[in-house]
């Protein structure tokens, strides 16, 4: 056989071999990468975590707007980032809050959380996270009283309440669907036994919209460490939560303004 044809077939066979190592290595490395994220034991759709800002009124069990609530979200460094400013009209309450979530494994990393009720009580939280344990601080004022806690403590909790309000939207929860899971509740120092419950689609009016708008009504049932809640998730890309109900305040926050 002639020698030139079997380097050259020699020499194929050589380049055919490395094109198929190569291909099954840069396979094995996308697939890696493109392993879904789990948050609630639930595949996380990541395209559904946006950069916006949402602005809701919030009204009691007679229609009347009694505060307002501001819910920004944003991506900075690897964080998904949200702030939330809630006041009351009355000025009985006024809170700003910071939650940073880890995009690599959708874990709460860190948590602010300024509470004032009235002209001079308030509550300071600085909470950082890593797995169950939290470390952080706690300063209380009361009338001219100051008191700081230092906070390091391993807890049992699957989620940050805060994360309810940035990643529900990112899930797929059908009708009759339900997760049991432990929430950490920064306020309370507490975890909260909660069971979470999709209870179908419905059509809702919010002041945002001028006509109805096709959700998710999903049921946040919790054991009395915090409230209850009932959410409309929008059906609709980029998926927006509409309305919050909080029964046990009587309380209806709606979105007003998305910018």
């Amino acid at each position: 056989m002639n020698t030139k044809f079997q380097k050259n077939k020699k020499n194929t066979f050589y380049c055919l071999f490395l094109i198929v190592l190569i291909s099954c290595f840069v396979g094995c490395k996308n697939s890696e990468k493109e392993q879904p994220k789990k948050w609630l034991g639930k595949n996380i759709l990541i395209n559904n975590l946006t950069e916006t800002t949402n602005y809701y009124h919030m009204y009691d069990s007679t229609n009347s707007k009694v505060g307002s609530m501001v819910f920004g979200t944003f991506f900075d460094n690897g964080f998904f980032v949200a702030r939330d400013t809630s006041l009351f009209d009355d000025g009985s309450v006024y809170e700003t809050a910071e939650f940073k979530i880890d995009t690599t494994n959708i874990k709460m990393s860190q948590t602010k959380i300024n509470f004032q009720f009235g002209k001079v009580n308030s509550l300071n939280i600085s909470l950082n996270n890593s797995e169950n344990r939290v470390i952080g601080d706690y300063i209380i004022k009361k009338d001219t009283i100051t008191n700081s806690i230092k906070v390091d403590s391993i807890y049992s909790y699957n989620i940050y309440r805060g994360e309810l309000f940035m990643l529900l939207n990112a899930i797929k929860l059908q009708k009759g669907d339900s997760l049991n899971v432990n929430v950490f509740v920064p306020m309370q120092l507490n975890t909260s036994k909660v069971l979470i419950t999709g209870l179908g689609e419905e059509k809702i009016k919010v002041p945002f919209y001028e006509d109805t708008q096709l959700c998710d009504r999903i049921k946040v049932k919790a054991d009395g460490i915090m409230p209850d809640n009932i959410i409309w998730i929008t059906k609709a890309v980029p998926r927006r939560m509409l309305k919050v109900n909080v029964p046990n305040n009587k309380l209806d926050i709606e979105l007003v303004d998305i910018k």
